[in-house]
């Protein structure tokens, strides 16, 4: 009972909040912001409505699996501050530390300090080939927006984590990234998670990515990687993401298989639902 009442509170709530928002540069995050975000890495969601307006979404199932906090710190303050003097901040990219630009109607970012993609096992510096504009203004019901980005890094062998699926000792390791992202602001509406009822933005997000990278061995010289990672090589990758015009952090982002069922869900929280995590540097 307590759920269908939920359901109507919810479905009344949509009505009245389905008007169309515009998303602006008071969503930017600024030095001192604290953002706070779960992940649900087996969501049961049915999320590929058609691209219309206005619509509901009701995310309110969604479980809490892993949580982070970052914390939004100057630019000076990061592992790789002096390989980027122009930058602001440092905010979420590629799982590491992204150094921000702030250019007044646009966030840039110039590079990171992590683990691309997450296969090394060690943290290193990376700057893009070319400024990638992560975040910009204005953003409404039938927005289009495209960038590209793109890095080269060589590493020395000890860069590279000895339990990788590679079993020979490595000279040296090289990556090329390059990346063409399409965001289309395809619907609007009202959704509901475990946070709360949100007017919302739906965005698709398609990126076309091409990775490959390459290992020095001794006596082998040098070895395709491409076949021991699934993320390297060729791929498509589609994510659903929903934001409004207040919040730092988007409500909503599901991200896809190739068959369109989901396969990880990340919403914001607030501090009710993760009081005592400790913020991490973004």
């Amino acid at each position: 009972m307590s759920r269908i009442f939920t359901l109507c509170v919810f479905f009344s709530l949509a009505l009245s909040l389905n008007g169309q928002i515009t998303r602006d540069v008071t969503t930017f995050p600024v030095i001192g912001d604290i953002l706070r975000e779960s992940t649900d890495s087996v969501p049961n969601l049915f999320i590929l409505t058609p691209s219309a307006a206005p619509q509901s979404w009701d995310f309110s199932n969604l479980d809490v699996n892993s949580s982070r906090v970052y914390d939004i710190n100057a630019a000076s303050s990061g592992s790789a501050a002096a390989t980027f003097p122009t930058a602001d901040l440092i905010y979420p990219v590629f799982g590491g530390q992204g150094y921000l630009r702030d250019d007044g109607s646009t966030m840039e970012a110039l590079g990171f300090y992590g683990d691309p993609l997450g296969i090394l096992g060690s943290n290193v510096t990376v700057e893009f080939d070319n400024t990638w504009t992560m975040l910009y203004e204005p953003m409404t019901y039938g927005t289009t927006h495209s960038d590209s980005v793109s890095f080269y890094i060589e590493l020395a062998g000890s860069d590279v984590d000895p339990d990788l699926p590679i079993s020979v000792n490595l000279d040296s390791a090289r990556m090329q990234y390059d990346a063409f992202i399409v965001d289309t602001v395809d619907a609007y509406g009202t959704m509901l998670t475990p946070t709360g009822t949100f007017p919302v933005l739906r965005v698709k997000r398609t990126e076309y990515r091409f990775t490959t990278a390459e290992v020095k061995a001794p006596f082998f010289g040098w070895i395709n990687a491409n076949t021991f990672f699934d993320e390297l090589g060729a791929d498509t990758l589609v994510t659903m993401i929903w934001v409004d015009d207040v919040s730092k952090l988007s409500i909503t982002e599901v991200d896809l298989r190739d068959n369109g069922s989901t396969r990880h869900a990340r919403f914001m929280v607030d501090a009710t639902v993760i009081p005592t995590l400790q913020a991490q540097g973004a």
